[in-house]
């Protein structure tokens, strides 16, 4: 059997509040039980944060919401490639809403909203 070590993964963690931050990239993510997901990935400052949605799209999804926020709206009924529809939006810029959330290894501060940046 192989010995492990526990170990501290404590990290610096994002302020609650609202901060301003650059969508510059996105992955796929893998299923963690609610199918397919995307990685979002934001420049907040001097740090990269992410923020993870399904790939559901519906006009409740969270994926919708944040097509929305930065300033695109799906076609209901429409497919699209997953490229067709983030690639366009890397560069673009919008407040996040970072919250304090109870997860299995204890509380951590995640986005939870993107909001359009006033003025876009």
């Amino acid at each position: 059997m192989p010995t492990i070590t526990a170990k501290d993964s404590s990290f610096e963690q994002m302020e609650e509040g609202i901060h301003e931050g650059i969508l510059v990239g996105y992955e796929e993510a893998e299923d963690k039980g609610f199918g397919p997901g995307i990685k979002f990935i934001w420049e907040v400052g001097d740090r990269q944060e992410w923020q993870y949605t399904s790939q559901k799209l519906s006009t409740k999804s969270n994926l919708w919401g944040l097509l929305k926020s930065l300033g695109q709206t799906p076609e209901v009924g429409t497919s699209y490639e997953l490229e067709d529809l983030l690639d366009p939006l890397i560069g673009s810029e919008a407040h996040l809403v970072v919250k304090e959330v109870d997860t299995p290894t204890g509380p951590r501060n995640k986005i939870v909203e993107v909001m359009p940046k006033k003025g876009k």
